[in-house]
């Protein structure tokens, strides 16, 4: 969930009745996470919502599960906050090293702190999970699973329908994707936009400096063209000469029309400027790197992955430091007055202030931006227990971002169903300085 879903998924919670708990979501209150008695209870829930039929457990929220701690119906008195690699040491003695798939998710609501422990969709082919070591109300090797919305000991019953999970995994994609690399190197972007806007006016101020003076002006505004033989200070017989010897040709637009062209050339400057911006963080920062792993003895053939990131964030393709961008840039327009027409037969197709997209040639890899990023990976041929590489990527996160949530599915032409997970990453590096980068490079 996203954060403000999370948000949502606390205040229903307070304004829910106590016997409103589902197959997926279970809260607590109350609780201490340094306490082995309180830990044993997260533990036996996380094991019990991973230890799910993943075709039942699909119908809710993607198949996620949840155990939300510090808020119950008509109260949200929040836990003390204790830090997740912490937590994550005291569980996983609790849960093993290969044990389920969770991550924790603080929320702040109502000025006190709310812990959602968030489960990943059970999966065809996926172990039966049982806890690794007894701890008050955990028992070594007990299997759990969800009853009527709550985490109890598994019947027999139970045991078969797991063993029929883990039987499934020849028929389904079993997968893992993960950051591979050194998250000390990836950092957040500053904000530029104050540079870029005073960038944008101040070259179309240049730009309209152009126009005549308020006494060159004529009457009626907007229909003022130049008189070439005033400006040069000749006759109209000898500017006509001059004018077919050195393809000189009088300003036809009026002001009106050129100040539209500048305007329309700005709008396209400002995106294109950040286009440039994204170029050069695409050149220095260090990208994000996935590593794809089979974890099955098949082959799994046209595999297509789509990750998606969470929050304010954009992506795009590294770029090699030698690149050029000028190509991002809209053409200005030509400045105002007489000017040198172009050869007989040599004819200009470029429209002034016109803005291309920044696409990157050839390139398979797919990325959506907006409010957040989508990235489609160009399909691939993974043999049984082999592990890719995926294309890299640059991560454009704002200042001030630390952690990067993700969620990320896959499927395949030769094997039914759909593999998924989540994963995070954080930004640990300082913020990178597009503006002075591209004002050392381009010397603006």
């Amino acid at each position: 969930m996203r954060p403000h879903e999370l948000t949502s998924l606390v205040r229903a919670i307070e304004g829910a009745h106590s016997s409103d708990e589902q197959d997926w979501l279970e809260w607590k209150s109350g609780l201490d996470l340094g306490s082995k008695t309180h830990l044993a209870s997260i533990a036996r829930c996380i094991l019990a919502l991973s230890n799910r039929d993943p075709a039942i457990a699909s119908d809710a929220v993607e198949g996620y599960g949840y155990m939300v701690i510090g808020v119950e119906p008509g109260r949200a008195e929040g836990v003390a906050v204790r830090d997740n690699a912490d937590l994550d040491r005291d569980l996983q003695r609790l849960l093993g090293q290969d044990g389920p798939r969770w991550r924790p998710l603080w929320v702040e609501y109502a000025n006190v702190s709310i812990l959602v422990v968030e489960v990943s969709p059970p999966r065809p082919g996926d172990p039966i999970f049982v806890a690794q070591r007894s701890s008050e109300g955990l028992s070594e090797g007990a299997v759990y699973v969800r009853h009527r919305a709550r985490s109890q000991p598994a019947t027999a019953a139970d045991i078969r329908v797991l063993s029929e999970r883990l039987q499934s995994a020849g028929h389904t994609l079993r997968l893992s994707l993960a950051p591979s690399g050194d998250e000390a190197s990836l950092c957040p972007v500053q904000d530029a936009s104050r540079e870029v806007a005073e960038y944008v006016a101040a070259s179309a101020k240049d730009l309209l400096d152009f126009l005549p003076k308020p006494e060159m002006k004529s009457t009626r505004l907007g229909d003022f063209k130049p008189d070439l033989s005033a400006l040069l200070g000749m006759d109209k017989v000898s500017v006509s000469s001059l004018s077919s010897l050195v393809n000189i040709q009088e300003e036809t637009r009026t002001e009106d029309e050129y100040r539209a062209e500048v305007a329309a050339y700005a709008s396209d400057l400002a995106r294109g400027m950040q286009d440039v911006l994204d170029h050069i963080a695409a050149q220095y920062l260090v990208p994000l790197c996935l590593r794809l792993a089979n974890l099955t003895d098949s082959n799994y053939e046209g595999l297509r992955v789509e990750v998606h990131l969470e929050g304010d964030v954009r992506a795009t393709e590294p770029v090699d430091m030698d690149a050029s961008f000028g190509y991002l840039l809209p053409t200005p327009p030509r400045k105002w007055g007489p000017y040198e027409r172009s050869p007989i037969g040599i004819r200009n197709f470029g429209l002034a202030g016109s803005y291309m997209p920044r696409q990157a040639p050839g390139s398979t890899l797919r990325i959506e931006n907006g409010g957040s990023a989508t990235l489609t990976f160009p399909t691939l041929h993974l043999r049984p227990r082999a592990v890719e590489e995926l294309d890299a990527v640059i991560v454009l996160a704002p200042e001030g971002m630390e952690t990067i949530h993700a969620r990320w599915t896959a499927t395949a032409t030769n094997i039914e169903g759909v593999a998924g997970g989540a994963f995070e990453f954080s930004l640990m590096g300082e913020p990178f300085d597009c503006w002075d980068a591209l004002v050392t490079e381009w010397s603006l």
